[in-house]
């Protein structure tokens, strides 16, 4: 077994930031969670899936579901997409469909095949309690929600995205 870092916190509180530095300075692998349930989200989406469609249906699509996470690139069965999945829109996506059961088991069970045996730096939500209950190193960071709504705008800003502060802060 490798040693495995969990990075815990509300979203836009630094969470990647903190990770992808620590993973860089110890040479760890890093797995940002958070992007394979965009991931998802948007690949459901794509193929007509909705939070409110049968659970069955949704649970046969993830069936043969292979996730990749290769330096900080989302692949789903071989296709590229972290482009698809840094819009607000992927975001709300994945929280609707995250609060399905079949999604989170699903996504939890590939997260866990990910960090098996690596030396790993992992962030996310319920990483340390969840994902990784045994972690060798649990982190939580909080920031406040104006600092997180200034993180996340200008993040959003600097891909090109036309956001206002109101519609980050609903967001977060």
């Amino acid at each position: 077994m490798g040693f495995q870092i969990a990075i815990d916190g509300p979203a836009a509180s630094g969470k990647s930031t903190v990770a992808r530095l620590l993973a860089e300075k110890l040479g760890f692998d890093h797995l940002n969670t958070g992007a394979t349930y965009r991931s998802v989200a948007v690949y459901l989406h794509e193929r007509g899936f909705s939070p409110f469609s049968a659970e069955k249906e949704i649970e046969n699509a993830l069936k043969d579901l292979k996730i990749d996470y290769v330096n900080g690139r989302v692949y789903i069965n071989g296709e590229d997409y972290t482009e698809k999945i840094q819009s607000p829109e992927a975001g709300v996506l994945a929280s609707n469909f995250a609060r399905l059961e079949v999604v989170r088991r699903h996504l939890v069970r590939i997260q866990r095949e990910i960090c098996d045996d690596k030396n790993i730096v992992v962030e996310g939500r319920d990483i340390g309690t969840v994902v990784l209950p045994n972690a060798h190193l649990k982190i939580f960071l909080t920031a406040s929600l104006e600092a997180r709504v200034e993180r996340k705008l200008k993040e959003y800003q600097k891909r090109g995205l036309k956001v206002t502060k109101e519609e980050v802060e609903r967001e977060l």
